[in-house]
C-alpha cells in the first residue's frame, strides 16, 4: 500500500490481523476496559449521560461549552505511559462492582 502523504513516496505492506493474537487481545482488552470506564472522572458514556451532568454543573454566567472531535488519539500515546495507565486502573479491578452473572462472564476471559 502506498503511503502517498510520505515524501518520498514509500510502501507499507497489508497484513490481515483477523482472529491474530492482537485481534483477540484486543477484544478482550477493550472488554476488560469496559468494566474500568467509570473510574475515569471524565468518561461520559453517551449523550444522555452528558446532559445530566451538564444540568448539574454550576457554570458562571458568561460561560460558554464547546465541543471537539478527536482522531487517532491512539497512536499518539506513549507506549510506557499507555501501559502504566492499564496497569494502575487494572489494580481497581477488585473495586468493581459485578452482579454473579457478569462476574462469570468477565472472569471466564481471564
Amino acid at each position: 500500500m502506498p503511503k502517498v502523504h510520505k515524501n518520498p513516496l514509500t510502501f507499507q505492506p497489508e497484513v490481515s490481523c483477523i482472529n491474530s493474537f492482537s485481534s483477540i487481545f484486543s477484544n478482550w482488552l477493550d472488554f476488560k476496559m469496559k468494566d474500568l470506564l467509570f473510574l475515569i472522572p471524565s468518561y461520559i458514556k453517551d449523550s444522555k449521560h452528558l446532559l445530566d451532568k451538564i444540568k448539574t454543573l454550576t457554570l458562571p454566567p458568561n460561560a460558554k461549552l464547546f465541543t471537539a472531535d478527536t482522531t487517532a488519539m491512539y497512536s499518539n500515546i506513549d507506549t510506557e505511559s499507555g501501559v502504566t495507565a492499564f496497569k494502575n486502573l487494572f489494580d481497581y479491578d477488585t473495586l468493581i462492582p459485578k452482579t454473579s452473572q457478569e462476574h462469570s462472564s468477565s472472569r471466564s476471559l481471564e
